[in-house]
Formats: C-alpha cells, sequence, structure tokens
C-alpha cells in the first residue's frame, strides 16, 4: 500500500502553526486510518541521505509526518523517510518514532508526543527540535551539537551526551543524564533561580524542571 499524501503544505508564517493546521484538517475529515499507513515510502529527497537530511521512522505503531510536500501517515511496516529541512511530527500513547540525523545524533520518542524537526543545509552538525508536549524521550549526540525547545518554557542545549526526558503528568519536565559532556539548560521564561534548575547538569546527575506559573 502507499502512504496517504494530503496535498503540499505551504509553510509560508510558522512551521508548528501550519503543520498543526494541516494536521487539524487531516484529522477532521477522516482522511487518515491506521489501515493507511504506508508499506513504502519514498524519500523526500529522491534517495540521497546528506547530514542535512533526518531520517525519520516508526519502530512501533503510527504517526503523521508533515512537510513542505505534505502529511504522511507512516506505520511500522514504513520505510524511513528522509526528511531535508523541516517537518512537523505527531504520535500517539502506543507509538514510538525514531529520528537520526546519520551519525551526528538520534532521538527515540515514545508515547504520545507532538514534535519539530529542522536541519539547516548551512549548518548541518546543528539540528533542533522544538517538542510541544510527549511522554518520554531518549537523546543521543555524537558530534556537533543539538538544541531543543522543551514544554514548559525550558530548553537544553547537548554536545555529545545521552539524556533521558520526560514530562510528567503534574507538567514538570524530567531530565535525567545518562553520560558524556554537561549539557546545559535554558530558562525561556526568566524564572531562573538555582532551587528551580541548575544552568548545567552533569553525567549521573537528575533534575525534575518546574512547570510554567499559571496565570
Amino acid at each position: 500500500m502507499r502512504a496517504s499524501i494530503i496535498p503540499r503544505v505551504t509553510f509560508s508564517a510558522s512551521l508548528l502553526t501550519s503543520c498543526l493546521v494541516a494536521l487539524g484538517a487531516v484529522a477532521a475529515a477522516g482522511a487518515f486510518a491506521p489501515e493507511d499507513a504506508a508499506a513504502s515510502v519514498r524519500p523526500s529527497d529522491g534517495g540521497r541521505r546528506s547530514d542535512a537530511a533526518a531520517v525519520v521512522s516508526v519502530p512501533t505503531g503510527h504517526a503523521f509526518v508533515a512537510t513542505d510536500d505534505g502529511v504522511l501517515s507512516l506505520a511500522s511496516t514504513s520505510a524511513p523517510l528522509v526528511v531535508p529541512g523541516q517537518a512537523h511530527i505527531e504520535l500517539g500513547i502506543r507509538s514510538e518514532v525514531a529520528v537520526r540525523w546519520n551519525s551526528l545524533s538520534s532521538a527515540s520518542v515514545r508515547g504520545k508526543a507532538s514534535f519539530s524537526i529542522v536541519t539547516d543545509a548551512d549548518a548541518p552538525l546543528d539540528p533542533r527540535m522544538s517538542i510541544l508536549f510527549l511522554r518520554s524521550a531518549e537523546l543521543e549526540l555524537r558530534r556537533g551539537s543539538l538544541s531543543i525547545d522543551l514544554p514548559q518554557g525550558w530548553g537544553i542545549r547537548l554536545g555529545r551526551a545521552v539524556v533521558s526526558v520526560r514530562e510528567t503528568p503534574e507538567g514538570s519536565i524530567e531530565l535525567v543524564h545518562r553520560g558524556g559532556q554537561a549539557i546545559s539548560i535554558q530558562d525561556r521564561l526568566g524564572r531562573r533561580s538555582k532551587r528551580e534548575a541548575p544552568t548545567q547538569l552533569r553525567s549521573g546527575q537528575r533534575v525534575l524542571l518546574a512547570p510554567a506559573p499559571r496565570g
């Protein structure tokens, strides 16, 4: 079976906004069903894999991937999808999505999640992720850097390191440093205090980042 493809989505103002609008319209129209998931998906760059592209696969369950070429439904039977540039990805409770940037870095996202990835052709060693919400993820960086916008107004930047990320039911973000170089933690909302979070996390350390203030 072929992947279901919605006509071209244009990211004129904001990748996230456009993707969410497209995914909302698709869901409302009932255009996707699990049985529509692709058994084979042609790479979006014609099969050429470079450092300036992410490779997206679905080991378990299914996911929707919105790119400049449209919105695709991927399943565990789908071939890996090469995504140059940017994409927005949505997955359900019992699903897992793996994102690889060749030998640079990888991300394994499990459970219900919504996130974007950006790979800049002018800076292929510095991919970026923006996570709207997630259950858990494992991130590994082998060279270059990886910048991640987390929920609740937090951000992290990895050098060569492995880190686990989990969003708690209360809205806090748990980070566990599994090994490698120290990672930096940024507070996008300016609420920084040593009681809330350190500025760095070192190997073996764990931190629970507070939710954004209400009101």
